[in-house]
């Protein structure tokens, strides 16, 4: 698969959809990073807040234990959560048929790939679901990209 030959195609096919896409996608990104900063800033603020408050009736040394405690134990309670939202935990039997699924001679390929490139494979799909859900013309412009694909596949 020539990376270089799909990146044309994307850019000759919809020229001002992408960049409108790709430009949505850098804003969004942009303001997702300044909203994370400060979000981080304002729980520093906060456990420094109640460092300073169970200072004053405690230790400092257990002021700073049950300061620390309590970050931690938000911090796993938000991953517990994060996790069942997104349906990490599971049972393991529903994993053993996305593996089944996996595994048919059609994705044989595909599977192979993502295995090996899991980073490169998520921010693919990731990049591709956002294009995806930007507008029709993306949509049209990533289907015709994908049997473009399919047929250059097919003749090598």
């Amino acid at each position: 698969m020539n990376i270089m030959r799909v990146l044309s195609l994307l850019f000759k096919s919809e020229t001002g959809a992408v960049k409108t896409v790709l430009s949505r996608l850098l804003i969004f990104l942009v303001i997702f990073l300044v909203a994370c900063v400060i979000a981080v800033m304002g729980l520093g603020f906060l456990l420094w807040s109640s460092y300073l408050y169970f200072s004053s009736i405690l230790s400092p040394f257990l002021a700073a234990l049950i300061t620390g405690s309590g970050a931690i134990l938000l911090g796993v309670i938000i991953v517990l959560v994060a996790g069942l939202i997104t349906g990490s935990i599971k049972s393991t039997k529903k994993k053993a048929s996305y593996k089944e699924f996996l595994n048919t001679d059609d994705l044989g390929m595909a599977s192979e790939f993502i295995n090996e490139h899991p980073l490169e494979s998520g921010l693919t799909a990731a990049v591709l679901g956002f294009l995806a859900g930007s507008s029709p013309d993306a949509r049209r412009t990533i289907a015709e990209l994908l049997v473009e694909l399919r047929q250059s596949q097919r003749m090598n």
